[in-house]
This record gives C-alpha cells, structure tokens and sequence, in this order.
C-alpha cells in the first residue's frame, strides 16, 4: 500500500512539472456557443466591468479563448500602436490614455497593452482606471499561473518577457543549446488550428541568484496567423 501511494504521489509530481492539461477543444466549444456561460462575448463583458469578482477557471477561457476569438492577433501593431507608444514615450498620459482606450477596444486582453495602460493611468492621475486595468492584469496572469509553468503557455511572444518579469526572472540567454533536449521532451499542442511552439530560456531568479531554465509554449491559430 506504502509503495502504491508512493508512485501516486510521484505520478502526481510528474505530471505537474510538465504543467496542467489545458484542454483548447473544450475551450473553443464553451466560448464559440452563445447559450454556453462561457461565450466569449459574456466573458468579456464581465471582464471589463467586474475583474474583481473573476474567477480563475473564467480567466483561463477568457485568456485561452482569445484564441478563438474574433479579436485575435498573434501580434499587436499597426499605425495606432505607433500612436499610442509615441505618445507613451513622450509620457503625453492623456494621449496615450485616448489611443490606448481605442486600442483596447478590439485588444481587450493584450496583456502588454492593458501593462501600458496601468502606468498612463497612474501617471494621469486616474487612479480608479489604474486599479482596474491593474485587476485585470491579474486575472490574466493569474490564468497563465494557473496552467502550468514547464512550460507557460501564453498567446503571444510579448507576454513571454511580461511572464518573466512577473515571476522575478531575467533572461540571459534565448535557446541555449544545454536545454535543447529537455525543451524536445515538452509536448507541442496540435489541435484544430491551434499549434505551439516552444521557446527556451536561461534565466536568473532574481529572488535565488539561481541560474536555471524556463520554457514557454506560444499558442498559435494558424488559420488566422498574419505576419505584419
């Protein structure tokens, strides 16, 4: 009986250092239906006027869901990006504010954009639009903590370095040849149009001085993938 438990328990660990089991399939039939709780319309909605009260599993189909949405983009760009990080640079808040709301408008869970806002609203002096677009920022992270971190997976490049930031990592090197056989051991997804690709990184915990490895797994939908 001892030895049974002891092969579950190190199944179990097994199984989570290579992550949780993100099931897209399911993903894509919850937020695709219009009388599911999960449609991505309602998610979104419910995003934008109470992240307080979101809870994790909701993060999950609304982060993952983006996917399938029809506001997906593999990458941010375009001349009212140029704007909006002109004006960001230039610490012109109040114009950045202005285009970083329209942009927000069809980019509602970029990740790296609503980062961007938090800050121009802070500066701005808005500090209610600060905690809110701060909130959701946590639910998104909270929802790429919450599916594992060997790999992470994520829906964009960006959100790699945004991911390292957060968990205290400093990246001194991309794709070091050492981890290139434990990154071939990482299961790619492959699912109705969704594939990954995974990236590997050395990194510094800043909080150990440990040097180590970090592998992130970015979620692509082939069929609307655009290179600009």
């Amino acid at each position: 009986m001892l030895r049974f438990r002891l092969f579950t328990v190190l199944l179990f660990i097994a199984q989570l250092s290579f992550g949780q089991q993100l099931d897209l399939l399911k993903i894509k039939a919850a937020v695709t239906d219009s009388s599911n709780a999960y449609y991505y319309p309602k998610l979104l909605a419910e995003f934008l006027q109470e992240p307080d009260y979101y809870s994790g599993e909701k993060g999950t189909y609304l982060y993952y869901g983006y996917l399938f949405s029809s506001q997906y983009k593999s990458i941010l760009y375009g001349k009212e990006v140029d704007k909006f990080d002109k004006y960001l640079d230039s610490k012109r808040y109040p114009k950045a504010i202005e285009a970083g709301e329209k942009l927000l408008e069809n980019n509602a869970v970029n990740l790296g954009l609503l980062m961007k806002m938090t800050h121009c609203y802070k500066e701005a002096g808005k500090l209610k639009e600060a905690d809110n677009a701060r909130k959701r920022v946590g639910v998104l992270m909270r929802a790429i903590r919450d599916n594992g971190d060997k790999p992470y997976r994520v829906t964009s490049v960006g959100d790699e370095y945004i991911v390292m930031a957060a968990e205290g990592l400093t990246a001194i090197a991309r794709g070091p040849g050492s981890m290139s056989e434990e990154s071939g051991k990482i299961p790619r997804t492959e699912v109705q149009g969704i594939k990954g690709m995974v990236d590997s990184w050395e990194v510094k915990d800043e909080r150990t001085n440990e040097k180590k490895a970090a592998f992130f797994e970015v979620l692509y939908n082939t069929s609307s993938f655009k290179i600009p």
